[in-house]
Order: C-alpha cells, then sequence, then structure tokens
C-alpha cells in the first residue's frame, strides 16, 4: 500500500471533517515550500512513498521515506524513516493531524506541529538536530513482525478451513466437510432486534457473538468468544449488516471463528471443564488450604499418626476478579478450620482416612519447604458474634484449627490461617484460648487482663493499656512476661 493510497483512504474516511486552517497555510510551488506565504525550504519529490527536503541554500537537510504493513483488513501500520543529510536514521509514527488534499502538506504539518522541524520562518537546523539525536525504538522492526506474524496468523487461519471446510446453510445449521458434508456441528441464530449473530454450539454454548453495531452501514464487525477472545473483520460491503438473517454473513462469520481454531461440536463443554479444573488448581495455589501435605497428626489421645493431611480453611475462590461476596456469604456459615483430614497406613498397611475436629484439641503438623507448620485445635474465648453465627448454624462451639507461630513452654501464640491478623494466645493454665479479634484495644485489654489474671502485675499492665494488642512481638512479650511471673 503506497503513501498515497493511505492518503486517499483517509480522505474517503475523512470528507465531512473541516479543514484545518494550519494545512491552508502551507503551500508548495515549483519544489518551494511556504508557510504563511514564507519560503522556509525545498521540496523534491522522488518516486511514490520518498521526499527530500532542502534548506533554502540548497543544502540538503533530511530525507523521508514512508513505510506501510497491512496487518488484517482493519488494520495497517504506518511510519515514516527519517534520514538526516549526515545518513543519521530515526522512525516515527505517521499521524494525520490535519485534513488537506496534498499528502505533502499533510506530512510538512505533523513535522511542524509535533516535531518543530518546519517553523512559519524557516526549516529550524537547530530542531533538526535535536530532533535527530533523540533515541527512538525502530519501528521498522516492531510493525513488520507484526506484519509477519499476522500473515502467519492468516495462513493458519486458512489451513484449519482448508481442514474443516465450514459451511453454513439457509437454515443457519453448520456443517463440515463443505456444501455437501453432512456432520453438524453447530447453528447460527441471528438476533434481529438488536442485529447480532450468535454461534452456538451441539451442547447449545454460545461459541461466539457478534457485537452490536454502533451505526448505519458499519462493515466493521466486532466479535467475543466464549473465552473472552476478541476479534474484528470487515469485508466491506458483505459485512454491512442487513434487516434479515444473511446466510452469506453467517459464512464468513463462521469462518472467521473456526479459522481461530474454534472447532463447535462439544468442544466449548469439555474447554470450560478444563478450564474449570485450571481455575481450580490456581485458588488451590493461592490459598491457605492444606491439600495432602506429609506431617503428624497428634490425637485426642496423645498417639501421633503419620500420613497425608488435608485441611480446609476458607473456600476456593475460583474468580478473583469478580469481587469476594460469594466468599463473604460462604463465609458467614464459617464450618472451614474446624475438620482436617488424614490419609494414612494403618498397622495392616491397608489406607485409611480419618477425619478430627478442632474441639478435641487435635494439633497437627505439616512439612512445608522443610520447615514444620503446626497447628491447634482450640476453643476461644472473644469473638461472640461468630460464636453466635456458630451456634444459628447448629455448629455449637467456637473451636477451629490454629496455625502456630510461636511457643514458649505451654504457652502458645497463634493465628487464624485465613485472617492473619487475628491472633489467638493460649497460657497452660486456661483450658480456653483467648482471641485477640476486632475489638478495639481497650476492650481487649480490659478481656485480656482478665484471662491472665494469674499474674496480676501483668494484668494490671495490660488494663492500663501499656500494650498495643495488635503487634506481634508484644504479645510474645507478654507471653514471656507471663512465663516468668509463674
Amino acid at each position: 500500500m503506497t503513501y498515497k493510497n493511505i492518503f486517499i483512504i483517509f480522505l474517503i474516511i475523512s470528507f465531512s471533517v473541516n479543514f484545518d486552517g494550519v494545512a491552508q497555510k502551507i503551500k508548495i510551488k515549483k519544489g518551494i515550500i511556504s508557510i504563511d506565504k514564507n519560503p522556509v525550504a525545498k521540496h523534491e519529490e522522488q518516486g511514490l512513498n520518498t521526499d527530500i527536503f532542502y534548506f533554502l541554500d540548497g543544502k540538503k537537510a533530511f530525507e523521508v521515506d514512508f513505510k506501510s504493513v497491512t496487518v488484517s483488513p482493519t488494520e495497517a501500520h504506518q511510519w515514516l524513516v527519517m534520514t538526516s543529510a549526515e545518513g543519521e536514521k530515526t522512525e516515527i509514527p505517521y499521524e494525520v493531524l490535519t485534513v488537506s488534499f496534498n499528502s505533502k502538506k499533510i506530512l510538512i504539518h505533523l513535522l511542524m506541529e509535533k516535531y518543530k522541524i518546519f517553523t512559519s520562518q524557516k526549516l529550524d537546523a537547530d530542531q533538526l538536530s535535536i530532533f535527530f539525536a533523540e533515541e527512538r525504538e525502530s519501528l521498522s522492526d516492531q510493525y513488520l513482525k507484526a506484519g509477519m506474524a499476522a500473515a502467519e496468523e492468516a495462513a493458519k487461519r486458512e489451513e484449519i478451513l482448508g481442514q474443516y471446510k465450514p459451511f453454513v446453510k439457509e437454515d443457519g445449521s453448520i456443517i463440515f466437510g463443505g456444501s455437501f458434508g453432512s456432520k453438524i456441528v453447530g447453528y447460527v441464530h441471528y438476533y434481529k432486534s438488536s442485529q447480532q449473530y450468535a454461534i452456538k454450539d451441539l451442547d447449545g454454548i454460545q461459541v461466539a457473538m457478534t457485537e452490536k453495531p454502533q451505526k448505519m452501514a458499519q462493515t466493521t464487525v466486532f466479535a467475543k468468544t466464549y473465552t473472552d477472545e476478541t476479534f474484528e473483520f470487515d469485508r466491506g460491503s458483505s459485512t454491512m449488516l442487513k434487516s434479515n438473517f444473511s446466510r452469506n454473513f453467517a459464512q464468513i462469520f463462521v469462518e472467521e471463528t473456526v479459522g481461530r481454531n474454534y472447532r463447535l461440536g462439544r468442544e466449548a463443554k469439555s474447554h470450560k471443564a478444563k478450564m474449570h479444573q485450571e481455575k481450580i488448581i490456581v485458588a488451590k495455589e493461592n490459598s491457605v488450604n492444606l491439600y495432602k501435605i506429609k506431617g503428624y497428626v497428634i490425637n485426642e489421645d496423645g498417639e501421633k499418626i503419620n500420613g497425608d493431611i488435608t485441611a480446609i480453611f476458607e473456600p476456593l475462590d475460583l474468580n478473583p476478579q469478580d469481587g469476594n461476596d460469594v466468599l463473604k456469604s460462604l463465609n458467614v456459615i464459617d464450618k472451614y478450620g474446624k475438620y482436617m483430614s488424614m490419609t494414612y497406613l494403618n498397622d495392616r498397611g491397608k489406607t485409611r482416612t480419618k477425619e478430627f475436629k478442632a474441639k478435641n484439641a487435635i494439633e497437627f503438623c505439616v512439612d512445608i519447604d522443610g520447615q514444620m507448620q503446626c497447628y491447634v485445635g482450640m476453643q476461644t474465648k472473644g469473638n461472640a458474634m461468630k460464636k453466635l453465627m456458630n451456634a444459628s448454624n447448629l455448629g455449637f462451639n467456637n473451636a477451629y484449627f490454629y496455625k502456630r507461630i510461636y511457643k514458649l513452654n505451654e504457652h502458645q501464640l497463634l493465628i487464624k490461617p485465613d485472617e492473619a491478623s487475628i491472633y489467638v494466645i493460649k497460657v497452660s493454665d486456661q483450658s480456653k484460648a483467648f482471641m485477640v479479634d476486632d475489638r478495639n484495644n481497650s476492650n481487649l485489654s480490659s478481656a485480656l487482663a482478665d484471662y491472665l489474671s494469674a499474674c496480676s502485675q501483668l494484668a494490671k499492665d495490660i488494663e492500663n493499656e501499656e500494650f498495643d494488642l495488635k503487634n506481634e512481638e508484644n504479645l510474645k512479650n507478654i507471653l514471656e512476661e507471663y512465663q516468668a511471673c509463674l
């Protein structure tokens, strides 16, 4: 596609736009460029796509080569390769900043308005030096690679179409094998009210759908597939939507879709199942849950059992970009973190799976990258609202598995695995643990002082709010002082 062809296409698209007054100030006559009636430079056209510019004294200033590569029927890249008189090269995008019937005026206007190479008085040598001194990316490499990739993609689509030979019948059914084929793989539906076409497979899954046209006589069609891939195509009048179903349009739409490797039939259902499994894998990796991790359990009888441990502390978030409203509603039930299971070999070498409950004061540890992480099942004081929710859901207990982060003799500091800001303190002379929940520091201090009342001075300091109870180091210090007090 030549410089002039691009220019003509632009004029066809933009014929209704008012002419920019600046463009009218530029004149080229007998090789002399004038701006606002002032001669500023000389110009020589060399071939279809090359222009040479000179200072008024005849000294060469720079050369411009127009380049273009077509990526698709709806997309093309145009750029300018600029070469100084000394042979320095740089590349800039070709931009049309004004409307004119003269492509040279459009070029000069670009160099004047955006790059300040031309002024109304002269071709600015100093600005030209600054222009060529600036480092820029190679648009030739970028656009030519895009063009090659597009050509390869187009060839691949043609190969796929040659393999399947999709054909749309007058009733909208899609068959593979050309017009004489017999294998129906899907259907094209036309929605007259919105002027949209949809391709559905044999399971009724919508494989692709066109967008509602935004203007009259629109020939560029935008479509979206069930995988959220978007694409566009333009076949001129053949893709201009009509009031009724068009077999020709449907054929083009199906070819564009199948060419992108959507094979219809029952592929979408299988693909969705695969994607769902992949989402589960990612969600598991991003969750705090434990899935079949090597470790051991110490049961209520103090017996140690080795095996693979699974513990679910939170529901899987399969669509994190959609927000967490569903997860929040699930967390109201809050049965997560109350149970864990282990798969192990019994004395006879038989595989067994057993469930353990947090309310039975179970402790288990798992090997995470060579480090043992331990969890302890216990009931807590505090978080009265959660107790009420448990009661309303027939839980009747406030026991969870908490992750231990610090241990001093039999005193422990733990966190809730799915809420790292929730701390739990457990001292050896109390049957229940104390939860440092979302109460303010004053209320927490009063309650914790009561919990640790066996150490009167420490309890007094806590009640006087000498500790920020949301600070992990403070909580460790409290356990150390409590141990020293006993």
